[in-house]
């Protein structure tokens, strides 16, 4: 029951969320997930930046 309820859960509210994140990412789109703020060039928290290196 309790892998029911996690299903669901995963199919009608997180799986949207997930997507709309991948899609910024994907679409080099600045977002953030809580404190931290997810750039084109880096990932920034705690007021520092961390540099992507492609």
């Amino acid at each position: 029951m309790f892998s029911d309820i996690i299903d669901e859960l995963w199919n009608q509210y997180f799986n949207e969320i997930l997507n709309n994140y991948v899609q910024q990412y994907n679409n080099r789109e600045e977002f953030s997930l809580g404190e931290i703020v997810f750039k084109d060039s880096c990932i920034q928290f705690d007021k520092k930046k961390y540099y992507i290196l492609i």
